[in-house]
This record gives C-alpha cells, sequence and structure tokens, in this order.
C-alpha cells in the first residue's frame, strides 16, 4: 500500500504542478480565479491532477490510521541492539584520558568493550 501511496502521490504532484509552467509560458497571469478560455486544457489536467494527489493524501491517512490501529511488533532486524553499529566492540584506552590529536601507542593497554548490552 505504501508503494501505491508513492506513485499515486509522485503522479498527483506532477500532474497538478507540471501543467502550471507552461501556463505560465503561455502567459497566463498566477492567483486568478477566473482565466481565459484558451487555457481551459491545462487547467483540466491541473486540477485532475489535484484529485488524484487528494488520492494520494487519504491512502497515507488509511496508512497511518492502520498503523496506529494494528501495532505490529518491529522485526528483529529493525531493532536498535540488533544492528551491525550497536554490535560492534569499541577499544577503550581505561588509564589515561582520550586524546584525540595523537594516536595511541603501541604498548598502551586496551580493554574491548562490548557496547550492545
Amino acid at each position: 500500500m505504501a508503494k501505491a501511496h508513492f506513485y499515486v502521490t509522485f503522479i498527483g504532484v506532477n500532474l497538478t504542478f507540471f501543467p502550471q509552467h507552461f501556463l505560465g509560458l503561455a502567459g497566463m497571469p498566477r492567483r486568478y480565479s477566473d482565466y481565459p478560455d484558451m487555457f481551459t486544457a491545462w487547467n483540466l489536467v491541473s486540477s485532475f491532477g489535484a484529485v488524484v494527489r487528494f488520492i494520494g493524501v487519504c491512502m497515507f491517512i488509511r496508512i497511518v490510521v492502520e498503523a496506529l490501529r494494528v501495532r505490529r511488533r518491529a522485526s528483529p532486524a529493525t531493532t536498535l541492539r540488533r544492528t551491525l553499529k550497536a554490535s560492534t566492540t569499541i577499544l577503550i584506552n581505561i588509564h589515561t584520558p582520550i586524546n584525540l590529536t595523537t594516536a595511541p601507542k603501541e604498548d598502551t593497554k586496551f580493554q574491548a568493550v562490548n557496547i550492545s548490552g
């Protein structure tokens, strides 16, 4: 449903605003409630795009309501403690403060600390 929402919204936005470019090139001023008949076709395309975009907004609202109502649990792959970044170990020098300007010496003792919990 989310992919359908993306494509419907993408098409709706482009159908709404892309014809406005051609209307501007043809000389239609902005913010007019009435327009000459020569601009009718592009205004109809733009209005149809606004309807398609409204359908995309309705799809988005349905997706959000469904997500709040169902409340599925997140899969283990998406939880923080199972990610690669959180499961790596970091070497921490426990005897001296951290100095970011110089590299550690070869004979310094380091302790591996697992930060994943």
